[in-house]
């Protein structure tokens, strides 16, 4: 290859370089153009929440339905094992080999789809009722939440103990959670839908908890991300924001989502300086370039409080699932944008679809739940 060539490449590598520059990060961050659906097999069975397992394949849980599945992309198949009766699962996140998990009816567990079996601990009263709702696992610890007791727990599966840590200041419905950090300095972030973000340190039994602003109304924060930075995302359903809040310097950036009444209920970390979220009434998968402009900025004194947690040990119960394979045919649609300012927005095809669940794959696709009963459905934006 002679010089010149050489040359004349390296003006073109220049000039493509200054016109990417030129871009608003949001636009060259991604370029969607196809949405994928694959039906759920059991009719109205509200997938929830959804988490990816290797590049292709996403366990999710089907809360009417009663059921865990399993999406294997690249075969179109779903597996559902069908869990004891009245469980009603919301989340389910992979543990290892296996795949943790939390029912309404009051029970955590952990799934063994190479076995087919499900190990099921009752979560304890402090309070009348439970209801756990979100999940998360680090090697042999699982931590929940317990949306009407207030509080977080751990379940360390090799000793069956359970430890509970009642959330501070009274009334409090935690949401999901999601787990930072290295088990010898492990944070447990928590979203609560009394719109305050909080930080358990379960080596010190202390947390760290930041009110967000009303906007007008008490934000409901339902769900987290933790950015590569250590930010952390979050979105607040009822006030159509999405958010972030710098632990450190203890500042909240929001931005209003351009879709009146969206209800933004789920957030992920696209890229670095990238938001990915899901609109459950605006039936919207969107992202949120984090460099623009936000609509509010507002520094937030944290309260630190030590509490006192409860330890009790629950003997498991071990049941055998059946499940079901279903071959089925995905529904491909190209993918259309809508551009408002830092925001891109990609109607989902399927009407009233509900998305819910979000999850990101190696190759950074988008991977949702459709829960409505006209959605029914698991979807892939790429």
């Amino acid at each position: 290859m002679s010089i010149g060539t050489n040359a004349k490449r390296a003006v073109c590598f220049l000039i493509a370089l200054a016109v990417l520059c030129l871009l608003p990060t949001g636009v060259r961050a991604q370029n969607f153009t196809t949405f994928t659906e694959w039906r759920v097999p059991t009719a109205a069975t509200q997938p929830l929440y959804i988490a990816v397992s290797g590049n292709n394949g996403a366990y999710f849980a089907e809360q009417f339905g009663g059921k865990i599945g399993f999406l294997d992309i690249r075969q179109n198949v779903i597996t559902e094992w069908t869990l004891p009766a009245g469980s009603q699962p919301t989340r389910a996140v992979p543990q290892g080999q296996k795949v943790a998990l939390v029912e309404e009816n009051g029970h955590v567990g952990v799934f063994d789809p190479n076995g087919s079996t499900v190990t099921e601990w009752t979560v304890p009263l402090i309070e009348s009722f439970s209801l756990p709702l979100g999940v998360a696992s680090q090697g042999k610890l699982m931590f929940f939440t317990d949306f009407f007791q207030g509080v977080v727990g751990m379940v360390d599966t090799s000793t069956d103990e359970v430890t509970l840590w009642r959330m501070p200041g009274g009334f409090r419905l935690p949401n999901q959670m999601v787990l930072s950090g290295p088990s010898s300095n492990l944070q447990v972030w928590v979203a609560d839908s009394v719109g305050i973000i909080s930080m358990l340190n379960p080596d010190t039994d202390t947390f760290t908890e930041w009110s967000v602003p009303l906007r007008p109304f008490r934000p409901v924060l339902q769900n987290l991300a933790i950015a590569p930075d250590g930010s952390v995302l979050f979105q607040d359903f009822v006030n159509d924001f999405v958010g972030t809040l710098n632990p450190t310097a203890n500042l909240i950036r929001e931005w209003l989502v351009p879709t009146p009444n969206s209800q933004p209920v789920n957030v992920a970390v696209l890229s670095p300086d990238i938001a990915a979220f899901v609109e459950e009434s605006g039936n919207r998968i969107g992202t949120l370039d984090l460099t623009t402009t936000p609509n509010f900025v507002n520094a937030v004194t944290p309260t630190v409080t030590t509490v006192t947690p409860i330890t009790f040990v629950v003997t498991p119960q071990i049941t055998a699932l059946p499940k079901t394979i279903t071959l089925v045919t995905p529904i491909v649609t190209p993918a259309s944008r809508l551009v408002t300012d830092g925001f891109i927005e990609y109607p989902v095809p399927t009407a009233g679809s509900g998305p819910v669940g979000l999850s990101l794959n190696s190759n950074r696709a988008i991977i949702f739940t459709e829960s409505s009963a006209a959605g029914n459905s698991i979807g892939l934006l790429r």
